[in-house]
């Protein structure tokens, strides 16, 4: 608590210290150029907002449409973001290739696609993340490809059960199979087990 205490009064220090500190030659304070109507203008359009309920007038791109480019179709999760550099769009590029890629288990004769395993649930993201979305139930007899099942178990102290109930803690671990069943394995061994969901 102390620190925190010491971090605040540092920062106001140095607030207050600006506050009275000489501005750079040649940099403009005030707008001169504008009759008085206008600078009131600028003033109010450039104010910063105290209202989050709405969009600002003159916010480009609002309501998150700088993330978004407006392609409402199967594919809508699969777009990069409208207002990244064109490095960026290449690092998204890169990414979106790792997403689709089959990995396998090693030593294999591809080293850039080995180190699957030794338990998994599929062998490339995009087989459980449909065209960069969610996953979703099975229908018929497709199995369970993109739904996984969440394991834990039940709080054994009283230092457990208070961390769940002030949500520290969302669950705790399986001691055997950890967070999630994992289907699937590389040759030679077995997956944790099988889920199988019968709709009624």
């Amino acid at each position: 608590m102390l620190r925190g205490a010491f971090l605040v009064v540092v920062a106001t220090l140095t607030a207050s210290a600006l506050v009275g500190a000489p501005q750079p030659a040649g940099l403009a304070t005030s707008r001169t150029d504008l009759t008085p109507k206008d600078l009131a203008r600028v003033i109010a359009i450039t104010r910063p907002t105290s209202d989050f309920s709405k969009p600002e007038q003159f916010e480009l791109m609002q309501g998150g449409a700088g993330t978004s480019k407006k392609d409402v179709n199967k594919d809508a999760f699969s777009q990069s973001s409208a207002n990244i550099s064109f490095e960026e769009e290449g690092t998204f590029k890169l990414g979106n290739a790792i997403f689709r890629k089959n990995w396998v288990s090693s030593p294999s004769s591809t080293q850039a696609s080995d180190g699957l395993g030794p338990l998994f649930n599929e062998r490339a993201c995009q087989n459980c993340h449909l065209k960069d979305g969610r996953g979703h139930p099975p229908e018929g007899d497709s199995g369970t490809t993109s739904m996984f099942l969440r394991l834990a178990r039940e709080a054994s102290t009283e230092e457990e059960k208070a961390a769940l109930a002030d949500h520290k803690v969302l669950s705790f671990p399986d001691p055997v199979y950890g967070t999630q069943l994992q289907e699937l394995a590389v040759p030679g061994l077995q997956g944790e087990g099988r889920m199988d969901v019968d709709y009624q």
